[in-house]
């Protein structure tokens, strides 16, 4: 029997807020609140979203697994949410955070990643953020047109 992952205001709560067992894993893992991929993956907006270092978690694998086991993904947030959230975000200076080479890259939100957003919010038009350790591209799915924005990564360890 699974329920949905609790939100407030469009934004899952951090699992420390839920009842989860007691952990005896020393391993961990990349949690995102966000999940799944699939549903995310679909837009500047919602990609972007994911991809805050606050809507992560590092948790015992066992936690991980139970969380998935139990819940179903968290409800969307509607665009304007998620569009809320990166904003604040980027006033606090927060930042996005990428699987990378063994570790995670950290990624500060420029205001050309925000402009991006912005647009695709203001067009209703969709758009697609790639990423990578060299480069983000943000395609542009009715006009088909590529901007290549170059940005530097740091590297941080998983555990």
């Amino acid at each position: 029997m699974t329920r949905r992952y609790p939100t407030h205001n469009g934004v899952a709560i951090p699992s420390c807020e839920i009842d989860l067992p007691r952990s005896s894993e020393s391993e961990y893992n990349n949690h995102h609140l966000a999940w799944t991929a699939a549903n995310f993956s679909r837009s500047a907006i919602f990609q972007t979203f994911r991809d805050l270092e606050s809507n992560q978690e590092m948790l015992p694998i066992d936690t991980h697994t139970y969380i998935h086991q139990t819940y179903d993904p968290p409800a969307m947030p509607t665009v304007r949410q998620a569009l809320e959230r990166i904003e604040s975000a980027k006033d606090q200076g927060e930042n996005l955070k990428f699987r990378s080479w063994g570790g995670y890259a950290l990624q500060q939100i420029t205001d050309e990643m925000m402009n991006i957003c912005l647009e695709e919010y203001k067009s209703n038009d969709i758009f697609y953020i790639k990423v990578s350790i060299k480069s983000i591209r943000a395609i542009r799915q009715k006009m088909r047109k590529t901007r290549r924005l170059q940005y530097e990564f740091q590297t941080i360890p998983i555990n």
